[in-house]
């Protein structure tokens, strides 16, 4: 309910929502992961960084789609679980960037993901990092009453910060026990990353 009601306030481009936010050194979730088919070297960390997004977050974060299809609303719980990978995933551990149809697990085989896309890399926690496998899974599959959650938007024009009070106010109206913290710009943590 909060990704169109937001969305619909004044000013408002688009929104989108997720667990992480790129560039906050401390803040990156991870799964280990196992790839049918891919043999390991001895050592090989396959804890892997990951997000939890909405559909509408690469768009909205201007994340080019490179193979495939980003989330939709049919990627609810119910459904067969899906992911999308970045390139450096995708090449590392299929061997190509046209990886969708692939599969792989996380939580020791609990859960087996079928990638339906594949995304270009992004910084995730240093602008000066060199590109590192990365994947998301739909944010309405994996959430959970304990997964704390960013609102990420996009502004028609002007200050995103200035949004801030009317977006206080419509969580609050959705749920007024919903704490918001912590406000900023891309820009701040990208200054803040380097």
């Amino acid at each position: 309910r909060l990704q169109p009601h937001t969305a619909a306030l004044p000013g408002i481009q688009s929104v989108a929502l997720a667990e992480d936010v790129p560039l906050v050194e401390d803040g990156t979730s991870w799964a280990a992961i196992a790839v049918p088919g891919y043999a390991a070297t001895r050592g090989e960390n396959l804890m892997i960084y990951r997000n939890l997004v909405s559909p509408g977050y690469f768009s909205l974060m201007r994340i080019p789609l490179l193979a495939g299809r980003e989330f939709n609303a049919a990627d609810r719980q119910g459904a067969p679980f899906v992911a999308l990978v970045n390139e450096t995933f995708a090449r590392r551990y299929f061997g190509t960037t046209e990886a969708t149809g692939h599969t792989f697990s996380i939580w020791n085989g609990a859960r087996t993901l079928t990638v339906v896309g594949v995304v270009r890399d992004i910084k995730v926690q240093r602008l000066d990092e060199a590109a590192r496998p990365y994947f998301y899974v739909s944010l309405p599959q994996f959430l959970s009453a304990g997964t704390g959650l960013a609102i990420h938007l996009r502004a028609a024009n002007g200050d995103p910060l200035a949004h801030l009070p009317a977006l206080r106010a419509a969580v609050r109206e959705l749920d007024p026990n919903v704490p918001l913290f912590e406000a900023g710009t891309l820009e701040d943590y990208a200054s803040a990353a380097r």
